[in-house]
């Protein structure tokens, strides 16, 4: 089953990605909330790790 979030606000830490990067990063978020809709700050969690897993991922952390 595909978790699918709902507002904008809990994936737009995901656009600091690359585009091929952020179904993993979104797929961990979920993960860690045993398969429910993760928060933006865990999402936001997840891309940072997603980040140091891929540095050549571009990640702006304050943009």
């Amino acid at each position: 089953m595909i978790i699918w979030w709902k507002n904008e606000w809990q994936v737009r830490p995901l656009t600091k990605l690359d585009p091929d990067n952020q179904p993993e990063a979104w797929q961990q978020a979920v993960e860690s909330v045993n398969r429910k809709v993760p928060s933006h700050r865990i999402v936001k969690e997840c891309g940072a790790k997603d980040y140091e897993t891929h540095p050549s991922t571009q990640y702006l952390p304050n943009r």
